[in-house]
């Protein structure tokens, strides 16, 4: 067939075999790192469950499918198609692109299925009254531009198929499907999950950098802080899931750079050992929070409160299943996004969306939908302004050694835990066999929380909050995260957290309370709520707690504020750099300070992207960490097990696939990117002075107000000659110590605007950030000394 040419009469396309015929159901797959088109061909039948996938098939999943979850959507009846593969064959690219055709393809009446002005009212409303009122940190509302084809809808449809062969770059799968009553064509960069050899894989992607990159754009990209902070959130997102269907959780390696054709991405990949069946790896992960919005319940609720009509194929996956020359399982699943609908009648569908932060505006996020439909329809093939060349300098932007310095300082202050692999990591002694319930609110960050107990060496229990809580005792009770406005008691959700908090203060059963339950623990020590003006959504901050300066993970819209009063003293230069003690804990007789570990430079200015020089990631950004080449020999479905599996993999390379039961420290990641300097005989998380039980800090009443303690001031009864704590010249510490029912609390807050960060009782603390959040630094450590401390001197607790 000329490649200018259209379909045969006969309706056959040579490479798809002589029995075949074009309105029989086939799919043409080219996937990462091949050189060959899979063609699929078998009957297509219709499932209602995924449970009910069989193996050796390529799925359709509908987004609607997220209802197997208990997850709200509109349900517009998108089957779940499964297309039996009856016969497989690779046909390289070349023989391919000699049979598809290439004919003009013209678009009709062309709009799309909202107006403007009404997509922007529902923006305005979800800024308002959903990201306003604490429902979540983003959240995507899409809306799709539609046409009319002219001409064979099976000749347009394997025309952009063609098109997308010769013209993307980057792409993870690109494809077209034909069920026999609709077809789906595209080009998506994403992988949203697969398992391999039992190798459960994720790909969070998230900035998006259009047109042409030359390296200063890509430095600036790479150093933005609103790229930066999306990234994150994307980030912790998908190691929830990963919390849940790899044994171990999920491990964290990147980031890295994709280019694409028409722009480039930042994206990380997400690793761990799984052993669950691949269908509930599919169940679990539906769907991914770049399409649909975190917290992801939440965010399904919102979408269905919002959208008018259902999203059919956007946002979900292809799910290609099979086994591997071992029989074991495997599973592909792209992302459905970059991808246009086709029904038999030649009617088009795009759908696109745009991501809803606390920033937005209704006016930008309008363009951005307009600026991403045209971005799919180039793609495609189908809109007027031509493929941009690709230039051969773009290519080697991935291997400039000040790009991938860019890129390691990314990690600097991310929490290593997750950056490292954490088979071989020890427990706690004072922990190990300690009982922990954890209760979820409605956001999944407890399963993060899971994976870190266990580290320490707590056995853990986890229950939602509308579950029945287990008939058993519990050394500690963890309420957990979640979305929602504290202050509404009408909420069921917050009425049943807050009765759980207000049992557990009441019988002084070791708590430690985490976010919206830290806000309901302020809220019954009489502490005021407030909306935040500018929300903590995905915010890394440092902050001082109890006196050590940390930096951690915030997604929040609500805070307990604690009234202080403005300083009458002067706070220039520290007096001394010395260790200054916490106000001490009320009712610990143990209390220790975590001693601040960093060098003097790197107190409080890690590395950070504008500053991505190796030398400003303490030599950490070496060019055998994070080659061009390992960039860009990212794992493919089919090669994911050779060099991991065998474990051939050498550790010098940031491979994609280099994740198999290794360590991955040396990769770039882990210990390459995280050695802080810590005193000799410090171990980075232990407590650089003891504090007599009772003491208070110099200045500080007992149940009193807020105090401000200048730097080098040294608690009473503490000698002075503790070891030393770097400190930021002029930083102020606020502290305060109430009075309460439940005996003195001592309270953390921001010294400008009054925030509590957290708070420590005889029984309980309580935090507003997430230690479980790869933005939290020393999470870990932060852990294990709450609960060192909660567990000191306690017996098994039940929490009703």
């Amino acid at each position: 067939m000329p490649a200018s040419g259209s379909l045969p009469a006969s309706g056959s396309l040579p490479a798809l075999g002589s029995s075949f015929a074009l309105g029989s159901p086939f799919a043409l797959l080219r996937r990462e790192g091949r050189d060959f088109v899979e063609v699929l061909t078998g009957p297509v039948s219709t499932v209602d469950t995924l449970a009910q996938i069989p193996d050796e098939c390529l799925a359709l999943v509908p987004f609607r499918q997220v209802r197997e979850r208990a997850f709200d959507c509109i349900d517009d009846g998108a089957p779940l198609s499964v297309l039996h593969i009856a016969e497989r064959r690779e046909v390289s690219v070349a023989d391919m692109l000699a049979q598809l055709p290439d004919t003009a393809i013209t678009l009709e009446d062309a709009h799309f299925d909202i107006s403007d002005d009404e997509y922007a009212s529902i923006v305005d409303t979800v800024l308002r009254e959903e990201i306003g009122r604490g429902e979540g940190s983003n959240f995507v509302i899409h809306r799709v531009f539609e046409a009319s084809l002219q001409g064979d809808a099976m000749t347009a449809a394997l025309t952009v198929f063609r098109r997308l062969l010769t013209r993307e770059r980057g792409a993870y799968w690109t494809f077209v499907v034909h069920t026999g009553e609709r077809t789906l064509v595209g080009a998506t960069p994403e992988r949203h999950v697969s398992v391999d050899d039992g190798l459960v894989m994720m790909n969070p992607i998230s900035g998006t950098l259009r047109g042409a990159p030359s390296k200063p754009a890509v430095l600036e990209f790479l150093a933005d802080r609103k790229e930066i902070d999306e990234l994150s959130m994307v980030l912790d997102e998908e190691l929830k899931m990963m919390a849940t269907v790899a044994d171990l959780g999920g491990q964290v390696i990147g980031p890295y750079l994709k280019e694409m054709t028409h722009l480039v991405h930042t994206e990380y990949l997400l690793a761990g050992r799984g052993s669950r069946d691949v269908r509930d790896v599919l169940r679990e992960t539906m769907f991914a929070p770049t399409v649909v919005g975190s917290p992801l319940e939440n965010a399904c609720r919102v979408i269905a409160r919002h959208e008018h009509r259902g999203r059919g194929y956007y946002g979900a996956v292809l799910a290609l299943l099979g086994r591997d020359p071992e029989g074991r399982p495997t599973l592909d699943a792209p992302i459905l996004i970059r991808t246009a609908e086709i029904d038999t009648a030649g009617h088009i569908r795009v759908p696109v969306g745009a991501t809803l932060v606390r920033h937005s505006t209704p006016e930008g996020e309008v363009l951005e939908t307009h600026t991403k439909a045209a971005a799919v329809l180039r793609a495609l093939g189908l809109g007027n302004t031509p493929s941009p060349v690709d230039t051969p300098a773009a290519a080697t932007l991935v291997s400039d050694p000040e790009v991938q310095a860019a890129l390691v300082a990314r990690n600097v202050s991310l929490a290593p835990f997750w950056l490292q692999p954490r088979d071989g990591m020890a427990a706690d002694p004072a922990l190990t066999g300690r009982r922990a319930l954890i209760i979820d609110a409605e956001d999944t960050f407890t399963g993060m929380l899971v994976h870190q107990l266990r580290v320490l060496g707590l056995s853990t229990t986890l229950v939602r909050h509308d579950g029945e809580i287990p008939d058993q005792e519990f050394d500690l009770v963890i309420p957990g995260p979640g979305p929602g406005d504290p202050r509404r008691l009408d909420d069921p959700k917050i009425a049943r957290m807050r009765h759980i908090v207000s049992g557990l203060l009441e019988s002084g059963r070791p708590m430690l309370a985490i976010c919206l339950s830290h806000q309901l623990t302020a809220g019954l020590l009489g502490l005021p709520l407030r909306r935040k003006a500018e929300p903590y959504q995905g915010m890394q901050r440092e902050i001082d707690l109890f006196g050590t300066r940390t930096d951690v993970g915030f997604y929040s819209t609500f805070t307990a504020t604690h009234e202080h009063p403005t300083p009458t003293t002067a706070h220039g230069a520290a007096v001394h750099e010395r260790a200054t003690p916490t106000t001490a804990h009320p009712t610990d007789a143990h209390e220790r300070a975590i001693a601040t570990t960093t060098r003097a430079a790197d107190v409080h200015e890690r590395a950070t992207p504008t500053t991505a020089r190796a030398a400003d990631v303490h030599e950490r950004a070496t060019p055998t960490t994070a080659r061009a080449a390992d960039v860009h020999e990212r794992a493919t479905p089919t090669t994911a097990h050779a060099a991991v599996v065998h474990e051939r993999a050498t550790p010098t390379t940031a491979h994609k696939a280099a994740v198999h039961e290794r360590a991955i420290a040396t990769t770039a990641h882990g210990a390459v990117a995280h050695e802080r300097t810590v005193p000799a005989g410090v171990r980075e998380g232990d407590m650089a002075v003891r504090v007599r039980e009772g003491d208070m800090a110099a200045g500080v009443r007992e149940g009193g107000a807020a105090v401000r303690v200048r730097e080098g001031d040294v608690a009473a009864g503490v000698r002075e000659g503790g070891a030393a704590v770097g400190v930021r010249e002029g930083a102020v510490r606020e502290r305060a110590v109430l009075d309460t029912r439940y005996g003195p609390v001592e309270v953390a807050f921001d010294a400008e605007n009054g925030d509590v960060h957290a708070l420590r009782g005889r029984s309980f603390v309580s935090v507003q950030f997430h230690p479980e959040s790869v933005l939290s630094y020393d999470g870990l450590e932060l852990l294990r000394r709450f609960l060192t401390v909660l567990l000191s001197a306690q017996v098994g607790t039940s929490p009703e």
